[in-house]
């Protein structure tokens, strides 16, 4: 995340991605609220075309996805919540970071507050959920909660691709499949990161399990609609809460 330039030096950084990749590892980069460093330090805007060279999931909020384009220069405003009359904006955000050119991202996911968040591929998908309501006490770890959520589900669907392709040979994973696996993982995220919200403080004090079923629970049987028009599934709420309980049952049985 963002907060590592503030702790590690240039070269510790490239030598960390270096690694990761050299490993075959999944690269997951969340800019967090140091986004704007990346604006006004020259050294950090290379290392940063370096992150962006060879992380899989780029994971921002609006305000940091904007300060990683340099949106102030594209006049166009940052509001999405309240009846979302920039619905548009995680896309113009996302297309933003793919037309640079040593962004390889696989997944650029858009987190929208309140609203939900969007998650968008290399290929063409877009997910949108929305998030459960709840009653806010802090918004400290909400951000890491629903990283943790992500990085599941982006192991969870690279090990599907590597079993359909072993299995099938040449053939990835439906496109049906896929998009269910992503709503998912965008469901699970948005549910953690609420559930997050509701508990004071950061460290031990973010979603338990049982608030994250809680909350996921109440959308299953109906869809729940947030007024900036995301959604979550009966579905995709179901399924989410599926994969919760599967981690921590490996988890567990790794103890």
């Amino acid at each position: 995340n963002g907060f590592v330039f503030d702790e590690l030096g240039t070269a510790a950084v490239q030598i960390a991605v270096k690694v990761a990749k050299d490993s075959d590892a999944g690269i997951i980069f969340d800019p967090g609220p140091r986004a704007f460093s990346f604006s006004i330090d020259n050294d950090r805007r290379e290392i940063l075309k370096q992150v962006l060279s060879a992380a899989n999931v780029v994971l921002a909020t609006v305000d940091e996805a904007a300060a990683l384009v340099d949106f102030d220069d594209m006049g166009l405003p940052l509001k999405l919540a309240d009846g979302s009359e920039n619905a548009r904006l995680p896309k113009v955000l996302a297309q933003a970071l793919w037309t640079r050119p040593y962004c390889v991202a696989e997944w650029i996911v858009i987190k929208c507050g309140p609203d939900g968040a969007v998650l968008f591929t290399r290929d063409g998908l877009e997910i949108f959920v929305g998030s459960p309501s709840v009653d806010v006490a802090d918004t400290v770890g909400c951000g890491d909660s629903a990283a943790a959520a992500i990085v599941l589900g982006y192991l969870n669907i690279k090990k599907a691709r590597q079993q359909a392709r072993s299995e099938k040979g040449s053939e990835d994973l439906s496109k049906e499949i896929l998009v269910h696996m992503l709503e998912e993982t965008l469901t699970l995220a948005t549910a953690v990161g609420a559930a997050t919200a509701m508990r004071a403080g950061a460290g031990r004090n973010v979603a338990t399990a049982k608030l994250v079923r809680t909350l996921l629970s109440k959308c299953i049987g109906s869809v729940h609609q947030d007024p900036g028009g995301f959604a979550i599934s009966s579905r995709a709420a179901e399924q989410a809460m599926h994969v919760l309980d599967s981690s921590l049952r490996t988890h567990l049985r790794k103890r």
